[in-house]
């Protein structure tokens, strides 16, 4: 009867004349009921759910082709290994070449001073040997005196040019043995 009741005090809009809830459950419950969803509202769900997980498909497609560009290749890792490598090498040349070029530097440096001490050198063994100090050692050092006509013997020969080996030596053997002993020694002189 409560029922028929409440069909009577609807009015023609389809809301009962009072909007306040049945708080004392004279239509089943206290909560609000729920209004029926319409053919063109749940179409519309379905389309708005559908386009969601499109959407979410083309995300998770987004973030995998993302994360598969991110990724890096191992040809990649190589090229920057032989990239730093080289670069490595080429700063050791650097410090290498300019190693060198400070030595090369001091070396120059080194060979003007030798020069200079060459020429130093040159100048003062010339002045140690000069004729007129050389003469004046000998005179008066080692006592020698100039040459005089008092002091010059000339040797007048009666025969021609030539010498004689008197009393010759024979103890070093005849010929070929003394020639090969003569070899000998010579060739130990010469490395010597």
């Amino acid at each position: 009867m409560a029922q028929t009741e409440a069909k009577l005090n609807i009015n023609g809009n389809g809301y009962f004349e009072s909007v306040a809830y049945d708080m004392y459950g004279s239509y089943g419950s206290a909560a609000p009921q729920e209004i029926p969803e319409t053919a063109a509202e749940r179409d519309r769900k379905v389309r708005e759910s559908a386009d969601e997980r499109r959407r979410a498909a083309e995300r998770n497609e987004a973030i995998k082709r993302a994360k598969e560009a991110q990724a890096v290749s191992a040809f990649a890792v190589v090229g920057y290994v032989v990239a730093a490598v080289v670069l490595v090498f080429m700063l050791l040349s650097y410090v290498r070449l300019t190693e060198v070029s400070t030595e090369i530097t001091n070396l120059k440096k080194e060979i003007a001073l030798l020069e200079t001490e060459q020429t130093k050198l040159s100048v003062e063994y010339e002045t140690t040997f000069n004729v007129n100090r050389v003469a004046e050692y000998a005179t008066g050092t080692l006592g020698m005196t100039k040459l005089t006509d008092r002091n010059t013997y000339v040797l007048k020969m009666e025969h021609d040019n030539k010498a004689e080996v008197l009393n010759a030596d024979d103890s070093e053997g005849f010929g070929i043995i003394r020639a090969a002993r003569e070899f000998v020694s010579e060739l130990a002189e010469y490395f010597r």
